[in-house]
């Protein structure tokens, strides 16, 4: 029997998507996620996968990553650019 759990990289990024989809104003570090985000899903992603996935995730403009004073990085849903900035930029 397959589990559910996520087996690719991309299939890792899918779920972090889903979660943010679902819960909009989110925030947590790697091990946050991989603990709190990613369970009951037939298995446990590890922390290494996660922030593997949160990396493409930033770098294709998906999700920020905020460093906050004491050095841990919160990982959160990119705002969609406000159609009112974009209106001005034509």
């Amino acid at each position: 029997m397959r589990q559910s759990r996520p087996e690719t990289p991309l299939e890792v990024e899918v779920q972090i998507l889903r979660y943010l989809e679902q819960h909009p104003e989110a925030k947590d570090t790697v091990k946050g996620i991989a603990s709190w985000w990613l369970t009951g899903r037939g298995g446990r992603v590890s922390v290494g996968e996660v922030k593997a996935a949160l990396e493409r995730l930033v770098a294709q403009g998906k999700v920020m990553a905020e460093q906050h004073a004491d050095g841990q990085v919160y990982y959160h849903r990119a705002k969609p650019a406000r159609p009112q900035d974009a209106a001005g930029t034509i």
